[in-house]
């Protein structure tokens, strides 16, 4: 387990994404309670490998969509990509990063929401593990989750 230390001049996801850009990870799944549409379409969508799949509290990204538009480009990319997650008590709320590939994962557990704030400025914890074990059993939870959930999204996810 590795935990990082940012400054307010770096975008730590950016980096964590940069990081592990070489490794040929097969696809990438976040999770958050809140996000940023300008953090993802000026910052994060031109180095996001092409299967990333975004799992969001519903109410939050509802609530975003309502009081933003998306962009073209965040549309494109997130096209059958984005997976809101509703439940009738509670809210959605890890912050996960999972990059899974054929025999090899690395996982982020982070109390960083998908935002600017997030991810440049706040004092947050982001810790890295490189353990299968752990890898497997954020996927069997995000599995979990995902048999409440309908749309293309959750079936290209399942099928990865």
């Amino acid at each position: 387990m590795e935990s990082t230390y940012k400054n307010e001049e770096e975008n730590l996801l950016l980096n964590i994404i940069e990081e592990n850009s070489e490794n040929n990870y097969n696809f990438l799944v976040l999770t958050t309670f809140e996000f940023s549409l300008t953090f993802f379409e000026d910052y994060l969508i031109k180095s996001l490998p092409k299967d990333t799949f975004l799992l969001i509290d519903a109410k939050k990204y509802n609530r975003k969509l309502n009081e933003t538009q998306p962009s073209k480009k965040f549309l494109t990319f997130f096209q059958n990509k984005i997976i809101p997650i509703n439940f009738q008590k509670g809210v959605f709320h890890p912050k996960l990063i999972l990059f899974c590939g054929d025999n090899k994962f690395c996982s982020y557990i982070s109390s960083a929401n998908l935002t600017k704030r997030g991810y440049t400025r706040n004092i947050e914890l982001v810790s890295k593990f490189q353990d299968e074990i752990l890898a497997f059993e954020i996927l069997e939870y995000i599995k979990k989750i995902l048999e409440n959930c309908k749309g293309s999204a959750k079936k290209l996810l399942e099928d990865k």
